[in-house]
């Protein structure tokens, strides 16, 4: 009989020489591009400029020094170039995948696109159907990475083989109103293109089967990064004193801008800068409101819409309000009683002027309140910091205070949500029960959402307007709503697992944000996070300062112990804009601050734990059934899935996962299983003609070629409406049309099983598990994992 270790090594030596092969056999075709033999099979052609490469095995992690297809940018300035074309074969009756290997090595902002039968796959812009590739790549190192497509049936239906086309362009700013500022021109070669393959599974085992001998830099073992350090902070210091006496004696010229006010009101109250307690500084805010007053007679819409601040309808008069109330005294109290003369000669209190400004302004906005998450934040805060400065000025004119808190606990899900204000009252657009926040702690919007679900700033600033000033100005951070601060602990903790090890740009040790399934994300790789964002909005010190917890001040710690929040802060000073320098004000105080809390930790011998994915961690499956997300540490593999995605209108049976191992990277819009009630009317959604955004037509973006879609005319059905959605257009953003009651998505040896009615109760017949509303299963290679409570 055979000695079993024996047995184990045949096993092993078979996949060893075999392996490749048999997972080459579950390919139905494989193109690689640079080698003539294989060009050729594939009839490929190049109209554009081209050139072949071979790479090293050492760069690759490929034992054959693999060959790779590079595209030119064209010799004069353009924003596209010709395609190169190639046929792939194709399953005439199933459903088709089609991926792409890359290579972390390069970098590039240049995009690539498919055409098939001339017509463009996927959108350029937050479309279900992505184009190929946005430009960037992940941050694995040299670690290859693939991109998955699920081919439209209709492209593939009846056909054994496919023509397609592969073009480079500009990158694009998605914000752009005209073709300028959308598509940009090319700035250099595509990223080397490996190969193509067409498949009948999400997930080719071919991915795992060839490269388990590669592997990426072990996240843990990444060079840690030294510099830049605390002499950051002495460049801040500059910065802020610079630019505050700069605006103190502007105020002396000319009225000062309400962001300028602002800021100034910051300075008065922060120790050690040149206009701390500066008697000068109320007159200067006095000054500034006395010119938005006139201004507003003359303009009419400027206690709503200023033009110098950015997204200036959302705003109002915020900024101005919380100046004057941070300088809140009886000396300020004597001055709102002065008389100002107006353009007709009339000459009228400041208190009753600004009374008038500041209220007109939080009628509007209230008005005109938002849905997504971030924005309700926005403006709710702007409502609270004009209410506040209205109960200053004429506390008889100010709208109760009980009015204005439910509008910031409807903002951080802590109320129902329930939308503008109208003359009848509230505008209810999603019922009585709609959170801003799941139950998890995720901003709710139409899936999970990377960049813009990063709300911890915002929440801070909500919170920060709840809490009282002390002598000197002094925020008094403990005074503040004590459910927001609850709430905001709730989101932190949710957030936490959507940070997943990778090295940052320069190859030092690094969590990053994952962005690849998120609904209103574009980038395959996010930037570097741990906690809070260091922004435009706010810094990573708010957090930890705000909730002085556990949890925050152990992600903050991480941060600082991988030397990664430092140079966030050299990156923001290299913006000029006084916004950078709104957020840069508070981090020299508060980084003093933390530092002596980690310091007193560390001598009472606290344990801080880790964020959630970080190396070494346990195993963990975080599932979201509102928002129809999974986040899965299995191992050494991590997974992220959508499993319903970018179902803006209608159910079109998409999922959308990112699969990290220490060996490859993969991104893959794959086929969901789902069980739907469809409009009892049978409406259904027919795809427009859409090329550049995947939710609008173009607008002002008019391209100078013309480009036909791909997904032209298929029809999608649409999910039975809520009785209180009366509202419901056809084609425009809806919370539920394009929502499933149940999903399903079975990929690289995972299962997830997700009940997202409210009601209902489903049952799973693959491993006979019934389901509740708002519960999952997972599995891994037929074994239940555990789910996070």
């Amino acid at each position: 009989m055979r000695n079993p270790a024996q047995i184990c090594l045949w096993i092993l030596m078979f996949f060893f020489f075999f392996g490749s092969t048999l997972s080459a056999g579950e390919l139905l075709d494989r193109l690689k591009f640079g080698d003539p033999a294989s060009e050729s099979a594939h009839s490929l052609r190049c109209e554009a400029e081209t050139v072949r490469e071979t790479f090293p095995a050492s760069a690759s992690h490929d034992p054959e020094s693999p060959t790779a297809l590079r595209i030119l940018p064209p010799k004069e300035e353009n924003w596209t170039t010709d395609g190169i074309f190639f046929t792939l074969k194709v399953d005439p009756e199933a459903v088709n995948y089609l991926t792409f290997r890359f290579c972390g090595m390069e970098n590039t902002t240049n995009l690539l696109i498919l055409y098939a039968d001339g017509k463009q796959l996927g959108y350029r812009h937050l479309g279900d159907y992505d184009i190929l590739h946005h430009g960037g790549h992940p941050a694995g190192g040299e670690r290859p990475y693939f991109i998955t497509t699920c081919l439209p049936e209709s492209l593939t239906r009846g056909k054994t083989e496919l023509e397609l086309e592969l073009r480079m362009t500009g990158r694009i700013w998605g914000y752009g109103e005209n073709f300028t500022q959308f598509q940009k021109v090319i700035d250099g070669p595509s990223l080397p293109i490996f190969e193509a393959w067409t498949h009948l599974k999400p997930f080719p085992e071919a991915i795992r089967a060839e490269n388990q001998a590669r592997l990426a830099p072990d996240p843990e073992k990444c060079p840690v990064r030294e510099y830049p350090g605390e002499e950051i902070l002495e460049k801040v210091r500059e910065r802020i004193h610079r630019e505050l006496a700069n605006i103190l004696r502007e105020s002396e010229k000319r009225p000062l801008s309400q962001q300028k006010a602002e800021f100034l009101a910051k300075g008065w109250s922060l120790e050690g800068s040149p206009v701390f307690q500066n008697e000068k500084v109320l007159p200067a805010i006095l000054a500034a409101a006395d010119a938005y007053i006139l201004r507003q007679r003359a303009e009419g819409s400027l206690a709503w819409s200023d033009p110098a601040q950015y997204n200036q309808d959302w705003f109002g008069t915020g900024p101005l309000a919380e100046a004057l109330y941070r300088l809140g005294s009886p000396e300020l109290q004597r001055l709102l009683d002065v008389r100002i003369e107006l353009e007709n000669g009339e000459k009228r209190s400041r208190r009753e002027l600004l009374a008038e400004l500041f209220r007109t302004g939080i009628v509007w906005e209230m008005a005109h309140r938002r849905q997504f998450t971030n924005q309700s934040m926005i403006i709710d805060w702007n409502i609270q910091r004009m209410n506040r400065a209205l109960r200053l000025t004429d506390p008889s004119r100010a709208f109760p205070e009980t009015q204005i808190r439910r509008f910031l606990h409807e903002s951080m899900g802590l109320e129902p949500w329930l939308g503008c204000v109208t003359e009848n009252g509230p505008a209810r657009p999603y019922g009585d029960g709609f959170l801003q926040l799941t139950p998890k702690g995720l901003t709710r919007e139409l899936g999970y959402v990377g960049n813009y679900g990063e709300v911890l700033d915002w929440g801070v600033l909500l919170y920060l307007s709840t809490c009282e000033f002390g002598e000197n100005g002094k925020l008094l951070v403990e005074t503040g709503d004590p459910l927001m601060r609850k709430q905001l602990a709730k989101i932190a903790k949710a957030r936490s697992v959507f940070r997943y090890p990778a090295p940052d740009d320069e190859g030092f040790r690094a969590m990053r944000l994952e962005t690849a399934v998120g609904w209103r994300d574009t980038s395959l790789i996010g930037p570097v996070l741990y906690g809070a964002r260091t922004g435009k909005e706010g810094s990573a010190v708010w957090v930890p300062w705000v909730l002085n917890d556990e949890d925050s001040l152990a992600a903050y710690r991480q941060m600082i112990e991988d030397g990664q929040f430092f140079p966030l802060v050299e990156a923001l000073l290299k913006d000029g804009s006084l916004r950078v320098s709104n957020a840069l004000i508070d981090i020299p105080p508060l980084y003093a601050l933390l530092k002596t809390r980690l310091e007193t930790a560390e001598k009472e011998n606290r344990s801080f734990k880790r964020l959630p994915m970080s190396p070494g961690g346990p195993d963990l499956v975080f599932t979201d059934e509102v928002n129809g997300v999974a986040a899965i540490r299995h191992g050494e593999e991590i997974l992220y899935a959508s499993l319903y995605w970018r179902a803006r209108f209608a159910v079109n049976g998409l999922a959308k996962v990112h699969f990290m191992t220490p060996h490859f990277e993969h991104f893959a819009t794959l086929r969901n299983h789902t069980i739907t009630v469809p409009m009892k009317d049978g409406t259904v959604f027919r795809r427009p003609n859409w090329t550049t955004y995947g939710f609008r037509p173009d607008f002002g973006v008019h391209y100078p070629e013309r480009f036909e879609s791909v997904h032209h005319g298929e029809e999608l059905p649409v999910s039975e409406m809520p009785e209180f959605m009366t509202d419901f257009q056809l084609g425009r953003d809806n919370w539920y049309a394009g929502r499933s009651e149940y999903c399903e998505i079975e990929y690289a040896g995972y299962f997830i099983a997700m009940n997202m009615s409210t009601e209902k109760t489903f049952f799973c017949e693959k491993y006979g598990v019934s389901l509740p509303p708002l519960t999952s299963c997972v599995y891994r290679s037929g074994k239940r994992l555990d789910i996070q409570k």
